[in-house]
């Protein structure tokens, strides 16, 4: 089984993508990813985030599902308001 995520690079590791990604495989899934913003952070505090643009995330959502469709799916860290509409749309077409 597969497992879309779509959230944010976290450069500690600690939460966002990495962790997922550990978690998600932890579990004996494959884990498909799509980021959203990268961050700027240590285990203590956020530094800096920049967001990825909406369209980007669409298709990497778009192209995790091209090859072998994911079951379940996740998101976190939705940047940007604009993120939202795109991200369910890529998932419904992608169904």
């Amino acid at each position: 089984m597969r497992a879309v995520l779509a959230t944010g690079l976290d450069s500690s590791g600690g939460a966002g993508l990495a962790r997922d990604v550990a978690t998600i495989t932890g579990m004996g899934l494959h884990a498909k990813v799509a980021a959203t913003a990268v961050t700027a952070q240590s285990l203590a505090a956020v530094r800096r985030v920049v967001p990825l643009a909406p369209e980007l995330v669409a298709a990497q959502i778009a192209a995790a599902f091209e090859d072998l469709a994911p079951s379940p799916s996740g998101s976190a860290l939705l940047s940007t308001p604009r993120s939202r509409p795109l991200m369910a749309a890529a998932l419904a077409q992608a169904r």
